[in-house]
């Protein structure tokens, strides 16, 4: 039963990162969108490329 509740809290865990990881990319995708500078446009969107944002290549 504890290996049960352990694979849950993992599964929920990791699917949580892979939620928030995605929304980071889209928030930076868009922040790097609106940048008044280049050097801040660039650094935004590596960013959201790290962060996993297909659109952002």
């Amino acid at each position: 039963m504890e290996r049960f509740i352990i694979i849950v809290l993992l599964i929920l865990i990791l699917s949580l990162t892979w939620y928030w990881r995605r929304k980071l990319g889209e928030a930076y995708c868009a922040a790097a969108q609106y940048e008044p500078t280049l050097e801040l446009r660039r650094e935004f969107g590596r960013k959201a490329v790290l962060a996993g944002n297909q659109e952002a290549r």
